[in-house]
């Protein structure tokens, strides 16, 4: 005589692992798509478009689990990084004052975190720094601090994208703006990089052969070393 209620347990089951199984292919679709987002997003942000790159980020966020590292990555690209490309673009184009203004607000959003507050805060200083030279200066000189911040902040944003800075003259005139303010007012006069680190030496064209170095050296190999 057939047992009904083996039977029943049996189908549950089938029922039971197909659902599984349909769940378990849709997060997996789900986190291809998130990939796909996050590789979309960093290639629109690297050619600038902060837009799409923003809408592509979000599309990764809702695609990811709460709990992956997509999910936790295209966080932080909205709260932090991308706000941050935004500031350098607005200091970029001379508009300190909006910058300083978004660096407050950004600061607002990270008081939990010590070493990116004390990052806004270092900017914010040299902010203040540079207005405070100009406000006494008679002539508007160019702020080294601020050119420095400049470079480290394209050359690190560089390096997070592609895990390297860029290796070549050329293909450090695509990451930095050197057609617009603060750094048009100066010419590479050196640049080497092992793609792990780098040496930048800028010459100011306005002050008599004046020079300003740039590097990071912690993990250049030595020259001569294979």
């Amino acid at each position: 005589m057939n047992n009904p209620y083996g039977f029943l347990f049996r189908v549950v089951v089938v029922v039971f692992g197909a659902l599984l199984a349909s769940r378990a292919a849709a997060q997996s679709t789900d986190i291809e798509q998130a990939y796909k987002a996050m590789e979309m997003a960093r290639s629109y942000r690297t050619q600038g478009d902060l837009a799409n790159a923003e809408s592509m980020f979000r599309i990764a966020l809702r695609s990811a689990p709460k709990e992956s590292n997509v999910h936790k990555e295209a966080q932080d690209e909205l709260d932090y990084y991308l706000p941050l490309i935004r500031i350098q673009g607005l200091l970029w184009d001379g508009k300190v004052q909006a910058a300083e203004r978004e660096l407050f607000a950004l600061q607002q959003t990270v008081e939990d975190r010590p070493i990116r507050r004390q990052e806004i805060n270092r900017i914010m200083s040299g902010l203040r720094s540079t207005a405070t030279d100009t406000r006494h200066s008679g002539d508007a000189t160019i702020d080294e601090k601020f050119v420095t911040r400049e470079v480290q902040t394209g050359l690190h944003s560089y390096y997070r994208q592609n895990n390297r800075y860029p290796t070549s003259r050329s293909s450090l005139l695509d990451v930095l703006p050197f057609d617009r303010p603060p750094l048009d007012s100066f010419v590479i006069e050196r640049y080497s990089s092992s793609g792990t680190g780098y040496l930048l030496v800028l010459r100011d064209k306005k002050g008599a052969g004046q020079t300003l170095t740039l590097q990071n050296t912690g993990l250049l190999q030595p020259p001569g070393s294979p």
